[in-house]
């Protein structure tokens, strides 16, 4: 009688125990969801770029040329402040070659970075599919109004999309942001929060060659506040100001799930969505990892991932306090999310790590809620 009672005690404890420990979650957010990996097209992009214009050292034509010679499919001149669009640049100067994007083959999109001020005291915004310029008064020279009038003008404009451009060159993991002041944790959160993801897309992850390394921390930060709610996309970009093949060109892009041909409004579905994938590399013209597809299985609760040219991958949620580090929390190609916890996942496939040919694709995040009764 004694051994069958400490049986059943056991045995209950163990059954209360497991179920302590169980949790039931389900994946509320695939951004890759409705695509097709065998039929949609993939677009070479390319959507923060400098030229003479601003403070670039290429001529505009030459900088078209160069990204065509790459077989970039999309390209947006973003001059600070300056409109270089359309790609009819002798309108400009007489002494500047006209381009035609269609006998390119390329999507010329139309934009400008935005940089409220030069004093490098508020983010850079960069302005997609509108020619609106930066229009605030002197007098708010330094006041971070000037930084949200232009969002909410920005955010008024039908055609508009933007971006927040290199953020770690603002925001630092060792700065003192006082809560609800600008650049804290809920400041980013609120930013996110007012303008939805069809206006305001997201951050830039990475900075030609990586210059701020702090803009994943941020990411990952951001999106432990805001998943799966508010989606907050990472992009990559050259922020390109050369005029050589040797100045930073092709270390920093996003390929973006389009169906060709590619246009505007599939750029546009693409980026609010988050149909597309963010690379890096240390070396110029160097390849990323490729990410051939995402399979998701929400029987078996898993996300699969199939690529080619990485080492390994890795799955990140959340971001180390005061470091701001992100945090790995699996690795290989499958992520099991049934009994995860957070909120939301990124996955990043990697290659010769910390070496001189370092190379990264990042997924976007996938997001994660308690499983309803």
């Amino acid at each position: 009688m004694k051994k069958g009672f400490l049986f059943v005690t056991f045995f209950l404890f163990t059954l209360t125990l497991n179920a302590c420990e169980s949790v039931n979650t389900e994946l509320v957010l695939n951004p890759y969801e409705d695509i097709d990996f065998e039929t949609t097209g993939r677009a070479l992009t390319n959507l923060h770029t400098h030229t003479v214009y601003s403070d670039g050292n290429g001529l505009p034509h030459d900088v078209v040329d160069l990204y065509h010679e790459l077989n970039y499919d999309i390209l947006a001149i973003t001059d600070h402040d300056e409109v270089t669009y359309p790609w009819a640049f002798s309108t400009v100067n007489e002494n500047w070659e006209d381009r035609d994007p269609e006998t390119l083959g390329m999507l010329d999109v139309l934009g400008n970075e935005l940089t409220v001020t030069r004093n490098e005291w508020f983010p850079d915004t960069v302005s997609l599919f509108t020619d609106y310029k930066y229009q605030q008064p002197d007098s708010l020279e330094r006041n971070p109004q000037a930084f949200h009038n232009t969002l909410d003008e920005l955010d008024a404009i039908d055609t508009s999309m933007m971006f927040i451009a290199h953020p770690g060159r603002e925001w630092k993991t060792y700065g003192d942001y006082p809560d609800g002041e600008m650049y804290s944790m809920s400041w980013w959160t609120e930013l996110f929060e007012t303008y939805p993801k069809e206006s305001l897309i997201g951050i830039e992850v990475f900075n030609r060659d990586d210059r701020y390394p702090d803009d994943r921390g941020l990411w990952d930060a951001i999106l432990t506040e805001s998943m799966p709610e508010r989606p907050v996309w990472g992009l990559g970009n050259d922020d390109y100001h050369g005029d050589d093949l040797s100045r930073g060109i092709h270390m920093s892009y996003t390929t973006q799930l389009m169906d060709e041909p590619f246009s505007d409004e599939g750029l546009k579905h693409a980026l609010a969505n988050g149909h597309f994938f963010t690379s890096n590399t240390s070396n110029v013209m160097d390849d990323a990892p490729v990410v051939s597809s995402i399979n998701v299985d929400k029987d078996a609760k898993t996300i699969f991932i199939e690529g080619e040219g990485y080492d390994k991958i890795e799955w990140f949620h959340g971001a180390e306090d005061l470091t701001y580090n992100p945090v790995v929390v699996s690795e290989g190609d499958t992520f099991e999310y049934g009994s995860f916890e957070g909120n939301y996942v990124r996955a990043r496939l990697i290659v010769d790590q910390e070496g001189p040919d370092e190379a990264i694709t990042l997924t976007q995040p996938f997001g994660f809620a308690p499983e309803s009764e």
